[in-house]
């Protein structure tokens, strides 16, 4: 997209647009100023709609794949020059190039596709029945929510389509996640910031991560699914079920997609009593000792809330006894042991697994999770599980000979 000079880009996207409104010089800045005017005659302010592309950027200098990765001011937003007033440069997403891809199967995966959703609407604008909602989106949530048997009340985090600031007021409210309304004072008062109740594009969106036309969808998507497997530490928010709404052309072909994550579901392993090492199926035998390993479940993982180590534990138990408070990513909270607690922190992120009745934490780093969201996915825990085997035969072998 960054091959053509501005203006023939906004020919090309316009093209999208009602020939006989595009005669007029109406371009996708023109009709989403007539969206916007509207919108503010509603009663949203100047000031709801900047902070949208202010909590934006701020979310994609947390991005290192993001077209923009500094933070900009209310100020900056409302002083920028005018593109098509009410709109402003701040207002609008760049023009910019990028690629994303999905990978979908058939099998268990950490991550499944709860619901999906579409909608279509007249193309014309002078054709709609409103001008400041969506009824292509209503369509498309209504019908992804449907399907996956549950409510807005559900969903953690979204990717919603802000090509033009506005746009996500819209899009919060048609999507259900807020009342009509409400959407503007909610992002002012800070309710769809990354730390907020219900964290708002926290890629960036299309504002501060870019807009590649066909890529954006995806590029949505690949956000959901790293938010739901703790991909993205810098920017990572707490959430089981996320959700993308994306706009097609000038909202006439838009589309809900919710995603839920399996990552608390219990999931057979095994694990040595003697050094706790855990492996995946159908690996049994440790490959450090020569015993049977222990059934266990891994549950996926959670924040500290709080922890200690005991050194006078009460009988029964060693010294020093690790414990950890830690909060589950579907809202359980849990008293766990864990092998140290050196390096641990309030809010850092752990890995939750259960021995029987026992649950135990431990450290997740980057690498960390990233075996295991490989592990779940059924790559890498089969290769693991096969060199586990292996060497957990050699040594069985080793110590029979040497016994003998």
């Amino acid at each position: 997209m960054t091959h053509l000079p501005t203006p023939k880009v906004s020919e090309l996207i316009g093209r999208s647009l009602d020939p006989y409104e595009r005669s007029y010089g109406t371009t996708m800045p023109a009709f989403a100023a007539l969206v916007t005017r509207a919108l503010m005659a509603r009663g949203v302010t100047e000031r709801e709609i900047a902070q949208v592309p202010v909590k934006n950027h701020a979310n994609g200098a947390r991005n290192p794949l993001a077209h923009f990765r500094e933070a900009i001011t209310l100020e900056a937003v409302l002083g920028s020059r005018m593109v098509a007033d009410p709109l402003r440069l701040f207002h609008c997403c760049p023009i910019s190039d990028g690629a994303a891809a999905v990978v979908l199967t058939s099998e268990r995966a950490t991550v499944r596709v709860a619901g999906v959703g579409q909608g279509t609407d007249a193309l014309a604008l002078r054709h709609r029945e409103s001008l400041t909602s969506f009824r292509a989106t209503q369509a498309a949530a209504s019908a992804a929510f449907k399907m996956a048997g549950f409510g807005a009340e559900r969903v953690d985090v979204a990717e919603i389509h802000d090509a033009f600031a506005p746009f996500e007021l819209i899009s919060l409210e048609d999507v259900g996640l807020f009342p009509a309304g409400k959407a503007g004072p909610a992002t002012l008062d800070g309710e769809t910031a990354l730390e907020g109740r219900l964290p708002i594009n926290p890629s960036g969106g299309l504002k501060a991560r870019g807009h590649p036309l066909a890529a954006t969808g995806l590029a949505q998507i690949v956000e959901c699914v790293w938010q739901l497997t703790w991909c993205v530490p810098r920017r990572q928010v707490k959430c089981s079920v996320a959700l993308a709404q994306s706009i097609g052309g000038p909202g006439t072909n838009n589309w809900v997609t919710i995603l839920e994550s399996r990552m608390i579901e219990h999931l057979a392993a095994s694990r040595c009593p003697e050094c706790r090492l855990v492996a995946a199926p159908p690996s049994r035998w440790c490959p450090r000792h020569p015993v049977e390993m222990t059934p266990t479940s891994v549950m996926g993982g959670g924040e500290v809330v709080s922890f200690t180590t005991l050194l006078s534990p009460p009988e029964g138990f060693r010294s020093p006894l690790h414990i950890a408070l830690v909060d589950l990513v579907g809202g359980a909270r849990l008293v766990c042991h864990g092998d140290k607690t050196q390096g641990l922190k309030i809010g850092s992120w752990v890995a939750i697994e259960a021995v029987g009745n026992i649950y135990y934490f431990s450290h997740l780093g980057a690498l960390d999770r990233a075996k295991l969201f490989w592990r779940r996915a059924g790559r890498a825990g089969e290769r693991m599980s096969a060199i586990a085997q292996s060497l957990a035969k050699r040594a069985w072998k080793g110590r029979l000979r040497g016994e003998s």
